[in-house]
């Protein structure tokens, strides 16, 4: 089963809904994974209701993974460097977990100033996407 789409959201009960845009379009027997942001939020005056690090996460899933249900955020890339690093945990937010899906990288490396990007999937491979290619609209 191919990913789909990843979405942000500071409340997950008021997102996973029947309002949800993109939720009727995933497929019923899918699964949906839940995750969170630990980081620092970078410093200065924020412009949107969503934390800059959320935004960024997706971002760079839309972007790089191509997943189809997301129109948004697949058009432009993000005007500093980001590099977001995947974790999975069991229930108990403790226990290390394997990754959900296989396409699902560890890694995604997006280092700006015309630099290769790259997604890893550690011990598995690595793709790289080369400026200027990566920046030309998918």
């Amino acid at each position: 089963m191919r990913m789909q789409y990843v979405g942000i959201g500071n409340a997950m009960h008021t997102r996973l809904n029947q309002r949800h845009p993109k939720l009727s379009l995933i497929c019923r027997d899918c699964e949906i994974w839940l995750g969170e942001i630990s980081t620092a939020e970078p410093s200065g005056k924020r412009l949107k209701a969503t934390r800059v690090t959320l935004d960024f996460a997706e971002w760079l899933h839309a972007r790089f993974l191509r997943l189809p249900l997301n129109d948004k955020k697949t058009k432009a890339l993000p005007n500093r460097s980001v590099t977001v690093l995947n974790r999975w945990f069991a229930l108990d937010n403790g226990t290390p977990k394997r990754r959900p899906h296989k396409d699902w990288p560890d890694l995604i490396d997006y280092p700006d100033f015309g630099l290769p990007a790259r997604a890893v999937w550690f011990g598995v491979r690595q793709q790289r996407f080369l400026a200027p290619d990566y920046a030309a609209e998918s």
